[in-house]
C-alpha cells in the first residue's frame, strides 16, 4: 500500500493487478477502504464478518478501539497508523482472493480472470504460448478417423465412443449408418 500510494505522488497513476490507475482513483478507493473499515459493525449488514476478519487478521482491535466514528485525518497517529494497517491487510486479502471484495471498483485488485483454455499448468518449457488441447483433440480425431478408414479395430472403436450406447436405428441413422 505504501508503495503504491508513493507511486501516486511521483507518477501520477498506480499499477494495480488489473490495470493502471489515476492517482485520484486511488486516493478514492483508499478512503472508501478506510471509512468501511471505520464504520461500526452494527451497520455493516452481511460485510461486518468480513471487516472483524480484516481487523483480526491485523491483530488490533476492531475499528482501532474507537468507540463512535471518527473521520481518520482527526484521529490519534497511533489510530490512523492502526487503520492504515488494516486498509493494507484488506488489500492483502482482497488480492490474493481471502477476501471476496464487491463494489464497483473492487475488480481492480484481483487479477484479470484468464479466458483461454489451459490445464491450469504454466506454458511447455520452451514455448511461449500455452498449450491448446482443444487443438490437439481435433488432430488426434482426425489421426483416428484417417486410421479407422484402414483399421477394422479403430473404426469399431470410433463407431463405439459416437453412438455412445445408442443402438436404436433412429439415433444410428443420425450418425449416418
Amino acid at each position: 500500500m505504501d508503495r503504491r500510494t508513493w507511486q501516486a505522488l511521483t507518477t501520477g497513476y498506480v499499477e494495480l493487478p488489473r490495470r493502471r490507475v489515476h492517482a485520484g482513483l486511488w486516493f478514492r478507493l483508499l478512503r472508501t477502504l478506510l471509512d468501511e473499515l471505520n464504520t461500526p459493525i452494527s451497520l455493516c449488514g452481511s460485510y461486518g464478518e468480513a471487516i472483524r476478519y480484516v481487523w483480526e487478521r491485523c491483530g488490533h482491535p476492531l475499528r482501532a478501539g474507537q468507540s463512535q466514528w471518527q473521520a481518520c485525518e482527526i484521529l490519534a497517529d497511533s489510530v490512523q497508523l492502526q487503520m492504515l494497517e488494516a486498509a493494507a491487510t484488506a488489500i492483502e486479502l482482497i488480492e490474493s482472493r481471502i477476501l471476496n471484495a464487491t463494489g464497483e471498483f473492487a475488480g481492480l485488485f484481483v487479477q484479470e480472470p484468464q479466458r483461454e483454455f489451459t490445464n491450469g499448468l504454466p506454458a511447455r518449457v520452451g514455448s511461449e504460448e500455452p498449450v491448446n488441447y482443444w487443438r490437439k483433440a481435433a488432430e488426434a480425431i482426425e489421426e483416428a478417423v484417417h486410421d479407422a478408414r484402414h483399421n477394422p479395430e479403430t473404426a469399431r472403436s470410433l463407431f463405439r465412443l459416437a453412438s455412445y450406447g445408442r443402438n436404436d436405428p433412429a439415433s444410428l441413422e443420425q450418425l449416418g449408418v
